[in-house]
């Protein structure tokens, strides 16, 4: 068995004995090299065997790490491109009915008649109709008489009457509008009420 080295002599009475080699490698998590270590053979290759399998999973680990830092990244990047792309697309859409917007604008007023005036507005109307459905985007206009739905129905007034049964849609105030199944807006609509007796 190696012997353990003696702390060196000191002069000074007060100062404690410095600590050993030993109690430094162990306080502190190191170990001395597996060459200056007296084993059996099938043991070292039994300890080399372990640290090998422990540097092996160390770099796995890094490895793993580093892919799920990379995937992160790559994962922001994808949302911002997608982002771009969508609002990209909805403003390109847009586009003519500024187009339109500045045309009218140009218009001389003392040279424009009224009709003039509508035929441009309703212009830039087409234009942003024509923008909408290119983007699947669903007008909710209900019919007067029909049903109130409150899914895709917002009632901002009732209105008193006979003429119609209640929980039915008296007029439109202002239409709606949809993607797929999600509403964007619902549209304000007046809705009859049981007559007053």
């Amino acid at each position: 068995m190696p012997k353990h080295k003696q702390p060196p002599a000191t002069t000074d009475a007060t100062e404690p004995d410095a600590p050993s080699n030993d109690v430094d490698a162990a306080s502190s998590g190191t170990f001395p090299a597996l060459d200056d270590l007296d084993l059996p053979a099938d043991a070292r290759a039994a300890i080399e065997s372990l640290l090998e399998e422990r540097d092996e999973a160390v770099a796995g680990r890094q490895r793993a790490l580093a892919d799920f830092v990379n995937f992160q990244r790559r994962t922001r990047e994808n949302e911002q491109r997608v982002r771009f792309d969508a609002v990209s697309e909805v403003l390109r859409s847009l586009l003519p009915v500024l187009d339109h917007i500045d045309m009218a604008l140009c218009q001389d007023l003392d040279q424009i008649t009224t009709q003039q005036l509508m035929d441009a507005v309703r212009m830039v109307q087409n234009e942003l109709n024509k923008s909408l459905e290119r983007h699947e985007v669903q007008v909710i206009d209900p019919i007067p008489h029909t049903e109130f739905d409150p899914s895709q129905h917002q009632a901002v007034m009732q209105e008193h009457t006979n003429r119609q049964p209640p929980n039915t849609i008296v007029a439109v105030l202002q239409v709606g509008y949809a993607i797929d199944d999600k509403i964007l807006r619902p549209a304000s609509v007046t809705v009859a009420a049981a007559a007053d007796e």
